[in-house]
């Protein structure tokens, strides 16, 4: 299969419905999807998905694309490596000619990380069983694990000395330069240094089990308690999940997913029997740590631990909750209780008594906010800081959670959405209008979209000098019989944003008269902006010349302002 009609067949195949729901949470409107942008920070819907055309765009940014697009932008990806995981994703064969030495290379690079990160950990696995790891052994056996548990979760030990890992990866044949990459050594002036000394090391894996990090934990009180490999090609902390490999199916059975904070947390409950939790891992919880839970189940509950600071960060997860489309549910412990804590002191059927009756996270936030309210100004504010927050599409929903504010505030359903109005007004920001094509280019390619039998094409190749580089080559493609996607698609290879001309593709406003007339008139306008732009720049030539003006210029010059008189003649 040659390369363009490989890319054709992925563009074809690739269904961006499909594709984007991975990642964002896309809600059925009329014949298109809506969602929340994740390019830019919004509270309410302005990021359209066409199946039709196989486009999105973002009334908000001005962020669209295709489905290629989407997977450079949202996961940073090259082009290719995004060709080649949609190719893949629907068992198309990649052909030979299309893996580029850079692609093969990042491959390459991944391929060798996990090597590495696998004969990292037998070698700590063996630091923590030798005499040297006596005392992180017996720290780890001081909370509760025995043999079975550090085999399981591949626990290590990472030895006091400056470079103990990287002399035994060398002497494995690993480069220093892969074990920079891999995140294990760091650079200290010119010399190499492990990044993990006098640590207790926990594995971090993917859902297929491989090793992408470690997280190590400290043993005498050195700051921080836990470090975490720095992010690497196969290490992307804002989508990775603490124990996911062995909560997937589990999560799936029990129908809900619990998110604890740290890394014992997710190892004891696991030992107790709650099987279904996992945690983030040097990070907050993000939008996409959610999508990727999301896959599994839809309820999803916090358990932080019990203190203040437990309590302030269950509520900041609410808005990243609502992003996509998720209602947070929470079990808050008793202060000072941390999950692993709590499980050694209350045992297992406390805390499993706990899980089974969650409360509905943005209720208690309601809640807490009407407490201890002493003046008028302080309920105003309570009250504006939730409305803030609480931006639900959904009017079943949304109706729920106003019931209950305005019970808890004492406040009548009218005032509540009056002052709801008024926030929404003071935080309107009008949409961005990125366009970089003119209003005649707009008419002309929405025409041309809509009827191309009743453009002239011959007429229109000929004013193509006229236009700008981007228009140019969109309007070619589609003369040539490219999709418009595949037209999309040439803008972004020859480096031009095809966002403007997305934009143009998906409002749905019609051009409104005779559609024959107004194509002739906005290429009279072309050829006239033409003419005029060469009549100024011939007249500033002539200047320059002051009274010996070659007999040529001048002619040249009558012959414009005689082309610009017959061509305004024809536009009216």
């Amino acid at each position: 299969m040659k390369g363009g009609d490989f890319l054709k067949e992925v563009l074809i195949r690739a269904n961006i419905v499909e594709v984007l729901s991975d990642y964002i949470s896309i809600k059925r409107r009329g014949k298109n999807y809506v969602a929340i942008c994740p390019f830019h920070y919004e509270k309410k819907p302005s990021f359209t998905v066409s199946p039709d055309k196989g486009l999105y765009y973002c009334f908000g940014c001005g962020k669209g694309g295709n489905v290629l697009k989407f997977l450079q932008d949202y996961k940073g990806m090259e082009f290719k490596e995004a060709v080649v995981e949609l190719a893949e994703r629907y068992g198309i064969e990649v052909p030979a000619s299309f893996h580029s030495s850079e692609l093969n290379a990042k491959k390459e690079e991944k391929a060798r990380i996990f090597e590495i990160n696998q004969e990292a950990q037998r070698y700590w696995s063996k630091n923590l069983h030798s005499t040297g790891g006596s005392s992180a052994m017996e720290h780890l056996k001081g909370r509760g694990l025995n043999e079975i548990d550090i085999k399981a979760w591949k626990l290590g030990y990472a030895k006091k000395s400056e470079n103990s890992l990287l002399n035994y990866l060398l002497s494995k044949g690993f480069k220093e330069e892969e074990i920079l990459k891999a995140g294990l050594a760091t650079k200290y002036d010119s010399s190499l240094k492990d990044l993990f000394r006098d640590r207790i090391i926990f594995p971090i894996m993917d859902e297929k089990s491989r090793i992408i990090g470690f997280a190590g934990r400290s043993l005498h009180g050195e700051e921080p308690k836990y470090l975490n490999s720095p992010e690497t090609s196969v290490y992307k902390k804002t989508w990775t999940l603490f124990g996911i490999d062995k909560a997937w199916e589990e999560i799936k059975r029990e129908g809900f997913v619990v998110i604890v904070e740290g890394y014992m947390d997710v190892i004891k409950l696991q030992k107790n029997g709650i099987k279904n939790v996992v945690a983030t891992s040097g990070t907050a919880l993000t939008e996409q740590h959610l999508r990727v839970l999301k896959k599994l189940t839809e309820k999803i509950l916090l358990m932080f631990d019990g203190d203040e600071g437990g309590r302030n960060a269950t509520f900041r997860a609410i808005e990243t909750f609502l992003k996509v489309d998720l209602i947070p549910f929470c079990v808050f412990l008793p202060d000072g209780y941390d999950p692993d804590e709590f499980i050694n002191e209350k045992g297992t059927p406390a805390l499993k008594s706990l899980l089974s009756s969650p409360r509905d996270l943005i209720e208690v936030f309601i809640e807490e906010k009407a407490r201890n309210i002493s003046d008028i100004r302080t309920k105003r504010r309570r009250i504006e800081e939730v409305l803030s927050i609480l931006k639900i599409e959904n009017p079943i929903e949304k109706e729920h959670y106003m019931e209950i504010l305005k019970e808890k505030f004492s406040i009548s359903k009218v005032l509540l959405k009056e002052i709801e109005m008024g926030e929404e007004k003071s935080n309107f920001t009008s949409p961005r209008n990125e366009s970089k094509l003119s209003t005649v280019e707009v008419k002309l390619i929405k025409i041309l979209l809509k009827s191309r039998e009743m453009c002239d094409e011959k007429e229109l190749m000929e004013c193509m000098n006229g236009f700008s580089e981007s228009t140019r080559i969109f309007i070619e493609s589609f003369l040539k019989g490219c999709s418009i996607e595949e037209c999309i698609q040439n803008l972004s290879e020859n480096g031009h944003d095809p966002s403007p001309f997305i934009s143009v593709i998906m409002d749905e406003t019609p051009v409104y008269g005779n559609e024959s007339e107004i194509f002739r008139n906005c290429l009279f306008a072309i050829r006239r902006k033409r003419i005029e732009e060469e009549t100024r720049r011939l007249q500033h030539e002539i200047e320059r010349y002051g009274k010996d003006v070659p007999p040529e210029l001048i002619k040249k010059k009558e012959e414009l302002i005689k082309s610009l008189k017959i061509i305004k003649k024809g536009e009216m």
